[in-house]
């Protein structure tokens, strides 16, 4: 839901920096923005650039961005924010930005997706042996595989 939603993110990414509870109209937005995210990764994977960035541009072009730093406890955090006081807009503004330095540079040849089953997620491969998006999903997909070994071997005994 969310509410719950808004509020995990506030807890555990620090952001909105302003906590906001989204209309359903602002809700409507971040789910296209959602499907447009996943057709820039797509779009990435699949070698079409010209069309991630088409998806990209459009993004950016709906909102006016400002750079801004900010301190950590051991380093400086760049974010954008867009150029009004809504926290929605700020939201928008800080995941177009993250989507394009996801899909821009060395980053971008790091980007997979998560290779769980029924995962529809996308994570940036930090070592050679990363194929999922979060533990629970690498769990998943190893019970699946158990499952359909198991289920291999006692086809096999019984023929």
């Amino acid at each position: 839901t969310a509410p719950s939603w808004m509020q995990t993110l506030s807890e555990q990414i620090r952001f909105p920096r302003t906590p906001f509870m989204p209309t359903d109209e602002q809700l409507a937005r971040l789910r296209q923005l959602r499907d447009t995210l996943a057709s820039v990764y797509r779009d990435t994977l699949d070698g079409d650039l010209a069309q991630a960035a088409a998806h990209v541009q459009t993004l950016l072009d709906g909102i006016a961005l400002t750079p801004a730093v900010a301190v950590g406890e051991d380093r400086l955090h760049a974010h954008w924010a867009a150029h009004s006081d809504d926290p929605f807009d700020d939201l928008v503004a800080e995941i177009a930005v993250s989507a394009l330095t996801t899909v821009t540079g060395h980053r971008a040849t790091l980007l997979r997706k998560c290779e769980a089953p029924r995962c529809v997620l996308y994570f940036t491969r930090l070592n050679a042996r990363q194929h999922w998006c979060s533990d629970v999903c690498g769990n998943r997909a190893r019970v699946a595989r158990s499952a359909k070994t198991s289920r291999k071997a006692s086809t096999e005994r019984t023929a």
